[in-house]
């Protein structure tokens, strides 16, 4: 048996993310304490964390922000990470994980700039630290196509993806915050690679919508690859097109 903490913070814990991952901490037994504005945590002024984080072993960092910006988004994430850090470092809990996002080291500029300062920020501030570097989910597709459609037109960035399932991701979270022992870094991917584009379109035909996908030109790095996983990497399904059609069963919406 594993040497599992007996109580596990979530910052972020409201997100699509936390909201499953404390479900799935709390399905292991685990005592789970929520960082959140709601709870009265401000991440971004440190308001509230120490305070929240008293009791816990180690706390998951599944922080989001709206912004795409790369200069709203790294002062988030930098924020939010040394605030969380420090405090977590004062308490003496065990371990901080963050979640991140493969090639965040290979795409310059914008979100993923942020992403990897957030992982810097972090570091700086905790020392130790389980980073967990994903793919982007299988639900990305219908982000995107929910927030790009322009009528019957969706633009969608013509990237080459290895997708995976959030719950893949929230459990390897789980696993990760759990664990006796965890190693400084680690990334997770879906088992086969596909082209956003496709994606969308397939999402757009089970909500049975009339939307022409259109391919948007990316920069080089991305182009080249930089967002797939390495060897390293740790595979795991469902694939895209099974989680796809388990989606979009008759009896499951």
């Amino acid at each position: 048996m594993p040497d599992m903490p007996v109580c596990i913070a979530v910052a972020g814990a409201s997100g699509t993310v936390g909201r499953l991952l404390v479900e799935a901490l709390a399905s292991r037994g685990v005592q789970v304490i929520a960082l959140s504005r709601g709870a009265g945590v401000d991440l971004t002024t440190g308001a509230g964390v120490e305070e929240r984080l008293a009791g816990a072993a180690a706390v998951v960092d599944v922080t989001n922000t709206g912004s795409q910006d790369e200069r709203e988004a790294t002062a988030f994430f930098t924020a939010e990470a040394t605030h969380l850090g420090r405090a977590a470092a004062r308490l003496g809990l065990r371990r901080l994980v963050v979640l991140s996002i493969i090639g965040v080291d290979r795409v310059p500029g914008g979100y993923y700039a942020a992403k990897f300062a957030q992982e810097q920020a972090a570091r700086k501030a905790f020392g130790h630290v389980a980073v967990l570097r994903s793919a982007q989910f299988h639900e990305f597709a219908e982000q995107t196509l929910a927030w790009h459609r322009q009528g019957r037109r969706c633009l969608v960035a013509d990237m080459a993806i290895q997708p995976v399932a959030l719950a893949s991701v929230v459990g390897a979270l789980a696993d990760l915050a759990c664990a006796a022992r965890a190693g400084p870094a680690a990334s997770i991917a879906g088992p086969g690679r596909e082209k956003l584009v496709d994606m969308v379109s397939s999402v757009a035909r089970r909500q049975g919508l009339e939307v022409e996908v259109i391919a948007q030109p990316v920069e080089a790095a991305i182009r080249g690859g930089a967002l797939l996983p390495d060897a390293t990497a740790t595979l795991t399904g469902p694939t895209f097109g099974q989680w796809l059609n388990e989606r979009y069963r008759p009896d499951s919406r």
